[in-house]
């Protein structure tokens, strides 16, 4: 929940989770033990900078809380996972890295060049069922595949630019 709170201005449904925080909590556990959880719908807003994008977001309590909990243990996995030259969205990594890692590769390798690329719709173009076998390859636990096919269905197609789980 802290994750989830982290960085992000008061509003009516924060305040409402801080003030109910240690009963709203023991709801969400409960419903996990259960598997009683589920997911809303997803909100929607357009932005134009640099470029028009549709971001989707969630209700903070109890889905963005959810995404924080199950990411807290699988964003270790999936990395694992990743190229050494993967840099978005992974702390310690980013632009300036990226950036100095390449200005290296191209000082030993004068005659390489470098293609830089943004995919047209990557995110909505995520064809949900080969998203879940390949999650299936990093996790086992049923539990928890019932869990991310949930936050991936949530979503009619493709994956919603804007949450969390999204990212990796």
């Amino acid at each position: 929940a802290d994750k989830a709170l982290k960085g992000k201005r008061p509003n009516r449904e924060r305040e409402r989770f801080k003030a109910n925080r240690k009963e709203l909590l023991d709801e969400l556990e409960a419903s996990l033990r259960n598997e009683t959880y589920h997911f809303s719908f997803l909100k929607w807003f357009t932005v134009r900078e640099p470029k028009e994008r549709i971001i989707h977001h969630s209700p903070f309590y109890p889905d963005k809380i959810l995404h924080h909990c199950v990411m807290n243990v699988l964003k270790p996995l999936f990395i694992e996972k990743m190229t050494s030259d993967a840099y978005g969205s992974i702390e310690g990594r980013g632009v300036t890295m990226a950036a100095d890692r390449l200005k290296q590769a191209l000082k030993r390798n004068p005659d390489w060049y470098f293609l830089q690329i943004d995919c047209r719709h990557f995110y909505p173009s995520i064809d949900h069922d080969v998203c879940k076998e390949v999650i299936r390859r990093v996790i086992k636990c049923p539990k928890t595949l019932k869990m991310m096919d949930a936050i991936i269905d949530v979503h009619e197609e493709g994956l919603p630019i804007g949450a969390y789980p999204s990212m990796y």
